[in-house]
């Protein structure tokens, strides 16, 4: 590993974060959940090696997770505000990626807070759900109040409209279903 300096912790006791200062751009990826970022603590080469693969070279790195135990629309401001105070406090503006998850709380940060945001890119989530997909989401949450995990991921799988790409991931889910299920997030982290 290069001599590039990072930190991690748990922000006033509730927020996850990883930063790496490496140059520019300034670059904070709001995570999809809290759970993955604490892999960050024993896997930090890794997951560098990882993102060093698609964010521009020499770039600085804020990672953010968040409290599982928050959910429901007004956690998001709630969120964005906690998130604004640790960037403040310990990082600066940068371009803001927000995935899954992460984007439905980038999208109020980015609201409250242009002066912290340079940019905001959405990856892999949207801003407002369809009555289609708030169904979508009913039955997914069905299956994981019910604990069944597999399920819930064949469910999830589905959204894939390319035919090749849905089959490649439900094979894929299909061989790594005993070690997503024993990792994945705990039912609270979705519902």
């Amino acid at each position: 590993m290069n001599n590039i300096n990072y930190e991690y912790g748990l922000y006033e006791d509730k927020i996850p974060y990883f930063i790496r200062e490496n140059g520019n751009p300034a670059i904070i990826i709001f995570e999809p959940s809290r759970e993955l970022i604490k892999s960050l603590i024993y896997k930090t080469d890794s997951i560098l090696k990882t993102y060093n693969k698609i964010l521009p070279a020499n770039s600085s790195l804020c990672i953010l997770g968040y409290d599982p135990d928050s959910t429901g629309i007004e956690a998001h401001e709630q969120i964005a505000e906690n998130f604004a105070n640790l960037i403040k406090d310990k990082y600066r503006p940068g371009i803001v990626i927000g995935i899954s998850y992460g984007g439905a709380i980038a999208v109020p940060f980015a609201s409250l807070y242009p002066e912290l945001t340079k940019k905001l890119v959405l990856l892999v989530s949207a801003y407002a759900a369809t009555p289609a997909g708030l169904d979508l989401t009913n039955e997914f949450l069905t299956l994981i109040q019910k604990g069944d995990t597999y399920k819930a991921l064949q469910k999830f799988n589905s959204l894939f409209v390319h035919g090749f790409y849905r089959r490649a991931v439900q094979t894929i889910t299909f061989f790594k279903r005993t070690s997503l299920i024993k990792h994945n997030n705990p039912p609270s982290t979705f519902i």
